[in-house]
């Protein structure tokens, strides 16, 4: 029960764990699985430095041993003293990349690759991030340059292509042709609900909401479990004065898919009579969310390393998305790093749509590091604040099952339950802990 308890939480507290951090547990083909991110321990295979000077070389075995304790942070500043001193060792200077951008040092991260450029094969997530750093500087030539190079080392990878599509947008190709475009590309099959996904955003931009519609009601069709998809297609059904079935799509996703915060804020918004989340009109958002997927996708396969560095170019190319610092968060957590976990909750602001959700998280995390009376008083306080999210109550009823106090248990699941006349199956589960409590 109790293990269950915590996988539970987890993965549901910001939607369906399908539909978020695992998305599908597929396996690419190898075209898809060719791009060298990074080998599958989430470490960096490279040799001692060509020509080991004492200081490279205590600086690389200073990097090695913080790499195999987890320490990235540490790992990536003696990769990249070691790179300094031991000027020209092309293996070094990947290694100092790949881990600073891991990091998220990013503008080391540049540094690093400008040194690299024109002496030495740049790394496929070099290229992405070499074309964020130009979308940020206003110059498509040079993001659309970078993301050709990127493309090279795997044609058929939907997020380059989904890159070059937005690209095309920013640069004034009709949405007519971008579509016609993307409905010819062969993606990988388990990753058709997230093309269609953002061809229904691309529609969206463009105020073409009914095409837009269709795009999202297909790409539910294909992955019915998406609340991101569910959330937009919602918007869209609202801004088009369907609320009434948006509304019915909440209530049947939520049934479901109990205990999801971002659907509870909007049942709460609709309540409140305001009107929805409208998509971000700006290339470094459309470029973001492209980067979140992906990197979503790369946590599924197991590539922690990759899913970090795609996440945080996410996150440089734009402060404000509002899930980056969840998920890394959430890759800390899984990685057994719970103090870092908490660093990038804590970065999440009050208002933003996965504060509470990370407030939660940093409860659970403080709880797994035995420091249990002051994750109990956070969610105790957020009860308080929040008595309508069933999330939170949940949370503190299964802290108090975990810490052995059933009757406050017992008392957190009958406020959840309340006077149910009518169970749903979602109920199933809130039964079963009473009980066993």
């Amino acid at each position: 029960m109790k293990g269950l308890v915590k996988v539970s939480l987890r993965l549901a507290i910001l939607g369906s764990a399908a539909g978020l951090i695992v998305f599908t547990a597929c396996t690419l083909t190898k075209e898809h699985d060719a791009l060298s991110f990074g080998s599958s321990k989430n470490t960096v295979d490279i040799p001692a430095p060509q020509e080991p000077g004492i200081a490279a070389a205590g600086a690389y075995l200073k990097a090695r041993i913080a790499e195999s304790r987890g320490d990235l942070e540490a790992a990536a500043q003696f990769y990249k003293e070691s790179a300094s001193v031991s000027e020209g060792d092309l293996a070094l200077n990947e290694a100092a990349f790949t881990t600073l951008l891991a990091n998220g040092d990013i503008e080391d991260a540049l540094f690093i690759l400008n040194k690299m450029d024109g002496v030495q094969e740049i790394p496929p997530l070099g290229h992405v991030l070499l074309a964020s750093e130009a979308v940020k500087l206003g110059n498509t030539a040079k993001a659309r340059l970078h993301v050709d190079k990127a493309t090279e080392t795997s044609p058929r990878l939907l997020h380059f292509k989904l890159m070059s599509s937005y690209l095309d947008y920013a640069d004034g190709t009709s949405v007519s042709d971008i579509q016609v475009d993307l409905a010819g590309f062969k993606q990988h099959e388990v990753l058709l609900p997230q093309k269609l996904f953002h061809m229904g955003r691309i529609y969206e931009r463009a105020g073409e909401l009914e095409n837009a519609r269709e795009a999202y009601i297909a790409s539910l069709a294909q992955d019915a479990s998406s609340l991101f998809t569910v959330l937009r297609l919602g918007s869209v059904l609202e801004r088009t004065g369907d609320k009434e079935t948006a509304v019915e799509m909440y209530n049947q996703f939520n049934m479901n898919n109990p205990d999801s915060v971002l659907l509870d804020q909007t049942m709460q918004r609709l309540g409140q009579g305001s009107g929805p989340d409208l998509v971000d009109a700006q290339l470094a958002a459309d470029m973001a969310d492209v980067l979140f997927s992906f990197a979503t996708l790369m946590v599924s396969q197991g590539m922690d390393l990759a899913g970090r560095q795609l996440m945080h170019m996410a996150d440089y190319l734009d402060p404000n998305y509002p899930f980056t610092n969840f998920y890394l968060g959430i890759v800390e957590e899984q990685s057994g790093r719970p103090e870092k976990a908490i660093s990038y909750y804590s970065k999440i602001k009050k208002g933003d749509r996965a504060y509470l959700a990370a407030q939660v998280r940093i409860a659970e995390s403080k709880f797994s590091r035995e420091e249990k009376s002051d994750a109990v008083e956070m969610l105790q306080t957020l009860t308080q604040e929040r008595p309508e999210l069933p999330l939170v109550t949940r949370a503190l009823a299964e802290m108090y099952y975990d810490m052995s106090d059933y009757p406050k248990a017992i008392e957190q699941f009958a406020k959840l339950l309340g006077d149910l006349k009518e169970p749903e199956r979602h109920h199933a589960v809130l039964f079963f802990a009473r009980g066993a409590s």
